[in-house]
């Protein structure tokens, strides 16, 4: 046996290995509380602690959000009131014009066609009128001018009337070149002349005149038109 020189002592290797199995032990435990005390995750729908809500299932085709349009608005007065059939003679010719543009000039243009159309109706021994301003404003006038002249029928004048000659009116004034200090005015108009019986024609015209203003130009143009135009007045 080999005996260890005196004075020198052997490790203690009982103790090493005693702190070796307690670090190991310790660690090992330490991780068991760590992995331990983290919670699980858990399903919201099994485990959670507020209680479902169950909502009720959404209808196959939701409603619209749009609102309903409303109807169509009624005449607020019958044809005939507002054609102010009773307060026309039988027998009568009535006339109307009105601008097909909102400029001026046409403006004046179709005053001056529906003033000389009258005059001239006058003339000729007719019983003239014009048609009332509310057939204007509800759009009927120009219905009519339109080629839908039954509603003369339909607000009670078709047995009434004689004729009724409407008129939409544009015009166009410049200075002239042939004269100095002269203005020259084109005016179109589109008469639409209903007879007795329903009998209908339309024309398209267009004349030149000349003037030393525009009010003067407007009206020659008016008065050559009819002058060399008979046929606006036959069967009238």
């Amino acid at each position: 046996m080999i005996r260890e020189p005196s004075g020198v002592r052997s490790p203690p290797w009982f103790l090493i290995g005693v702190v070796i199995i307690t670090i190991a032990t310790t660690a090992l435990i330490s991780k068991w509380i760590f992995v331990g005390s983290t919670p699980a995750p858990q399903s919201s729908a099994t485990n959670s602690s507020t209680p479902a809500v169950l909502l009720p299932p959404a209808p196959a085709n939701p409603p619209s959000q749009e609102q309903p349009r409303p109807p169509a608005p009624t005449p607020t007065k019958p044809l005939a009131e507002i054609f102010g059939t009773s307060t026309y003679s039988s027998g009568v010719v009535i006339v109307g014009a009105r601008a097909a543009s909102t400029d001026t000039v046409s403006s004046e243009a179709s005053k001056q066609l529906n003033d000389q159309l009258y005059l001239a109706l006058r003339k000729r021994g007719r019983d003239v009128d014009e048609f009332r301003p509310d057939v204007f404003a509800a759009g009927y006038f120009d219905q009519i001018a339109n080629g839908n002249i039954d509603l003369l029928a339909q607000a009670g004048l078709a047995g009434k009337l004689r004729a009724a000659l409407l008129s939409i009116v544009e015009a166009q004034c410049h200075d002239s070149t042939a004269l100095a200090g002269t203005i020259s005015c084109t005016v179109s108009t589109r008469i639409r002349v209903v007879g007795e019986q329903g009998r209908a024609s339309f024309l398209r015209l267009t004349q030149i005149g000349a003037g030393s203003g525009t009010s003067q130009a407007l009206a020659r143009s008016v008065e050559l038109l009819l002058e060399q135009h008979p046929e606006i007045f036959n069967g009238i």
